[in-house]
């Protein structure tokens, strides 16, 4: 059999084009499925919302919204609310140990 060099060449590279194609295709069929089902459900504009009592903070957090232009609808009964946002708020004092 008589093969030149360069065929041999050829074939190496293009053995190595193949084996990159591969991995960029495993890699993109296994990246867009997870980048997709990262982002949660989105939240509609408009939506009702209530902000339970946490100790003073649904105020700032209210106004934080409607600073921000958040497109929701802040609302005091919570049997109107198409979703509620509650949070602990926990109240460290400075330890009086010596």
């Amino acid at each position: 059999m008589n093969s030149s060099p360069w065929s041999r060449f050829d074939v190496v590279l293009w053995q190595r084009k193949e084996i990159f194609m591969n991995r960029a295709l495993a890699f993109a069929l296994l990246t867009v499925p997870t980048i997709a089902l990262a982002q949660g459900p989105q939240i509609k504009s408009g939506a009702t919302v209530y902000i339970k009592p946490m100790g003073g903070y649904e105020a700032y957090l209210a106004a934080a919204f409607i600073k921000k232009h958040v497109p929701l609808v802040i609302v005091t009964d919570k049997t109107k609310a198409d979703y509620v946002v509650e949070s602990t708020v926990i109240h460290d004092s400075p330890s009086t140990q010596p």
